[in-house]
């Protein structure tokens, strides 16, 4: 409730310098423009859901982003499936990856759960009408997600898979493991570093030296994103895994990660023309799966933000992080 936040907030306040940077900004900024007018005014649900919404997207967000908290409906998603498919080069690149690139999309998007409607209109196609075809489309999108973990973490592909299992078929079930004999070691590291070559090439020495005082994250790179995840084609080829690659990074609106993965999709042999194809279907997906973006995911924020504020301690002269 509003009344337990407001307090929950004056009790922050008092508890934060009051003459720092930090405080002023905060409370100055968000709780003058957010919520002091919701704090202290008692409204509907649906009108303090609207209202704090509002606000928060004029501090943030230009006007012609659309943030509609309107979730997409199954037909929805259906147009714009049949849209990917329409508009995929499948003439040059096969007619069995644009969804490859939806599957990818949605999951990095913030409806993962889509996937299953994607999954229901896949199994309503008649290349996929008996159960070993529904079993091969299901491996497939099974190691699209296994790979877009690289680039969008677990939660989301997880939420793909879980949404496709709710309407699978027993039958339709497939019980292999494609990661089951893996193992690191100056194998996987090879192949790793032969497929990020691939995509990068000379401009790898660059990223290197950019990683140079963050070796973690070379060892990331080369051991766990490239060496486990992207270089295993066994089921996923080449051109597959660079789909499932720049879709889930051109959802996020990475743009530096986008420019690098446009660049190695043609150096993987994709002409310009389909790649800037490829990248339109992407750009199709956010009209129907919007961002959703109410009150109560801002409230989240900034209760997040308030708790990690630096706090001053005492006679230390140090800065820490408060957690109380």
């Amino acid at each position: 409730d509003f009344t337990a936040i407001y307090y929950l907030l004056k009790k922050r306040q008092g508890n934060l310098p009051l003459n720092s940077f930090s405080c002023s900004f905060f409370f100055r900024f968000f709780y003058s423009h957010a919520f002091s007018d919701l704090l202290l005014h008692p409204i509907s649900y649906s009108q303090r859901q609207r209202r704090g919404f509002d606000g928060f997207k004029s501090i943030f967000f230009s006007p012609e982003q659309d943030m509609s908290s309107t979730e997409p409906t199954p037909e929805q998603a259906l147009g714009l499936f049949k849209e990917l498919e329409q508009h995929f080069p499948s003439q040059s690149l096969g007619g069995d990856r644009w969804y490859i690139l939806a599957i990818s999309a949605i999951a990095g998007s913030v409806h993962p759960e889509f996937a299953q409607q994607l999954y229901l209109y896949l199994v309503s196609k008649p290349e996929f009408s008996t159960p070993s075809q529904r079993r091969a489309l299901m491996r497939r999108l099974r190691e699209a997600l296994v790979k877009l973990v690289s680039v969008v973490g677990v939660p989301k592909p997880l939420e793909a898979v879980f949404s496709m299992a709710e309407v699978e078929r027993e039958e339709d079930r497939d019980y292999s493991f494609s990661r089951e004999h893996w193992h690191s070691g100056p194998e996987n590291q090879q192949r790793g570093k032969d497929w990020l070559g691939q995509i990068y090439r000379h401009n790898d020495n660059q990223t290197a030296e950019m990683m140079a005082a963050h070796k973690d994250f070379r060892w990331l790179s080369i051991e766990i994103t490239y060496g486990l995840y992207l270089s295993d084609h066994t089921i996923l080829d080449g051109i597959d895994t660079e789909l499932v690659v720049l879709s889930g990074i051109m959802i996020q609106n990475l743009k530096r990660e986008t420019g690098w993965h446009l660049r190695g999709t043609r150096r993987i042999g994709v002409s310009f023309g389909d790649v800037e194809l490829i990248q339109q279907c992407v750009c199709l997906c956010p009209p129907h799966i919007p961002l959703s973006c109410d009150l109560g995911a801002w409230i989240l924020l900034y209760a997040v933000a308030l708790t990690f504020v630096p706090s001053y301690c005492g006679r230390s002269k140090k800065w820490r992080l408060s957690v109380d």
